[in-house]
């Protein structure tokens, strides 16, 4: 019988923010992600986190009814991560994304690079779309970040 060689990691990230449509603004992020990582070149993922955007110009009601507020996002993603190489790697991810009273999905690609072979330390950038989170203009809402990973175990 062969060994799975599964290998479980856990790290926590923070990240710099910056609203891109509709509306604009900026903010911070912070998050932990759990992955497994089999004997190839790919490995899933779940990760959790809360971006905050205190600055943003955001609506709270538009012609008499109440908007989602958008300054606070707490998510969880689910996802499939490509290493082509040790330190390289993209990902695609998807979930749902809370505001109060409402979830709405997200999607977000992101591309990363660890500083080292043992991917104990890294940073990615990644677009996060919130799909149909904007009912004045039935659209999307989206988000740049910068992150930095640190591996806790």
């Amino acid at each position: 019988m062969g060994q799975s060689n599964l290998i479980i990691s856990s790290s926590i990230r923070t990240q710099n923010n910056l609203l891109v449509y509709p509306n604009k603004g900026y903010g911070v992020g912070v998050g932990i992600e759990i992955d497994a990582k089999f004997q190839s070149k790919f490995k899933l993922y779940v990760g959790f986190s809360w971006d905050c955007f205190p600055a943003a110009d955001v609506l709270t009601t538009f012609e008499g009814e109440r908007v989602p507020d958008m300054r606070s996002i707490p998510s969880v993603f689910i996802g499939i991560a490509y290493l082509p190489f040790n330190k390289f790697w993209f990902s695609l991810e998807g979930g749902p994304s809370f505001v109060p009273s409402h979830t709405y999905f997200s999607l977000k690609p992101t591309i990363g690079y660890y500083f080292d072979k043992k991917q104990r330390l890294g940073i990615d950038i990644s677009l996060t779309n919130i799909f149909n989170a904007d009912i004045i203009n039935d659209s999307s809402y989206g988000y740049l970040s910068l992150g930095l990973m640190i591996k806790l175990f």
